[in-house]
């Protein structure tokens, strides 16, 4: 029997662009028999499908393609030198903090100096001459191997090709650079490499059910696409470390919070604690709010002038909304008819836009402070926070009836 399984809308665009490469590729094949992922050699019809051992083959080296990209992509906003002349250096032509490219030297940002540095440890690593017998002398190992030459004595020594980055877009250099570290972009709170190596065929099946336990789908469908015979070993693998990503970012979180003026508060609410979601910014510990909820604080919608008041990354989005609520709200009291109320109103709405706003300076101008790396991990702890609440408003979480043993406390949301 056929199972369906949901893919979202992005990943469905990709599908129906690969199908119908794949119908100008095997024009003589009928739909129904072409493979969706066709082995490349020997298959000149496209009926044979590719084996787990050449998918995990092609991903581990699209995965090097890509970290490779990330850091050329640096190097080039860093030092201006072409991406052709930056894929022919060798890993001997990097300095502590220069790097030589067609002889001559181009100093390196600190950023760059440290990434390049990372990679460049790893690179050396999987081409240790003591553990690989086909890796090349240290003098003669490209910065930026080709993962797609053939296996052999001269694998590791072929440079990649610029024209292997097409693929990414023709923007990629621009995209590639907004990844704060090499690797597999976004992999986790840590914002820890993964090796190219290490990538298995069994993760593809671990991430792709994870993301159903992150986004809300029932734990029994979760366990029935498993094929698990007990839920109870859905639950131990997938929701328990759902859990604990939502503790670990929240703990990290509980770092950045701050108010008005900038200066850290750092706040232990329960996660299970309904009243403290329904202050706007969900990071209120005034304990009347907590008692009654928004209806009884003074300051509804203008937490930002509260002593109780701290705000974290997470919180943006909903400050972004604060900010252009007031907007259109003016906007509409501006070309309204005149009356006694309308200075007030105006002056109230310009004075609540003007403090989101500052509170908004206060959270960009922080993450700005941070290293590459920790605002990286900062801003998807960020995302997981936010994906969290998102659930609990729409009623896809029951908090309320969550045992604290599972959910709190472990910091304000």
């Amino acid at each position: 029997d056929r199972v369906w399984l949901p893919i979202d809308a992005r990943s469905a665009a990709h599908v129906s662009a690969w199908i119908a490469d794949l119908r100008n590729a095997y024009p003589a094949t009928p739909l129904t028999r072409l493979a969706l992922l066709p082995a490349p050699n020997g298959n000149p019809e496209g009926t044979r499908h590719i084996g787990t051992k050449g998918i995990s083959d092609w991903f581990r080296k699209l995965v090097e393609l890509l970290e490779q990209a990330i850091v050329i992509a640096h190097l080039h906003a860093a030092t201006d030198v072409p991406v052709a002349d930056l894929c022919n250096v060798l890993a001997a032509d990097v300095g502590p903090e220069m790097l030589t490219v067609n002889g001559q030297q181009r100093q390196l940002p600190p950023a760059a100096q440290h990434m390049l540095a990372d990679y460049l440890n790893d690179l050396r690593a999987r081409h240790d001459p003591q553990r690989h017998k086909h890796a090349p002398p240290a003098d003669q190992l490209p910065l930026f191997p080709c993962p797609f030459a053939r296996q052999g004595k001269r694998s590791a020594r072929t440079f990649v090709h610029p024209s292997r980055f097409a693929s990414l877009g023709d923007n990629w250099p621009q995209q590639a650079a907004q990844y704060a570290s090499p690797g597999l972009p976004g992999s986790n709170l840590g914002a820890a490499r993964i090796s190219p190596d290490d990538l298995q065929m069994r993760l593809f099946r671990h991430t792709y059910l994870q993301h159903l336990v992150d986004a809300g789908v029932s734990i029994f469908i979760v366990a029935e696409l498993a094929d698990h015979a007990n839920v109870q070993t859905t639950i131990d693998s997938y929701v328990r470390v759902k859990e604990e990503r939502l503790r670990e970012a929240v703990d990290t979180l509980n770092e950045y919070h701050i108010d008005l003026l900038g200066k850290p508060r750092r706040h232990q609410l329960p996660l299970i604690n309904q009243s403290g979601r329904d202050v706007v910014t969900n990071a209120c510990s005034h304990p009347e709010v907590l008692a009654l909820g928004s209806e009884g604080c003074d300051n509804d919608r203008s937490c930002y002038r509260c002593d109780h008041y701290s705000a974290d990354p997470s919180n943006i989005p909903d400050i972004q909304a604060e900010i252009q609520t007031c907007i259109r709200s003016i906007n509409l009291i501006e070309t309204a008819r005149e009356n006694d109320m309308k200075p007030h109103r105006l002056a109230v709405l310009k004075e609540r836009r003007h403090g989101w706003q500052q509170m908004l300076d206060n959270l960009n101008e922080l993450l700005d402070g941070l290293e590459p790396s920790e605002r990286e991990r900062v801003e998807l702890a960020a995302q997981v926070v936010r994906q969290f609440r998102n659930q609990v408003r729409s009623g896809g979480i029951n908090v309320g009836g969550a045992s604290p043993s599972a959910l709190g406390p472990i910091g304000a949301l």
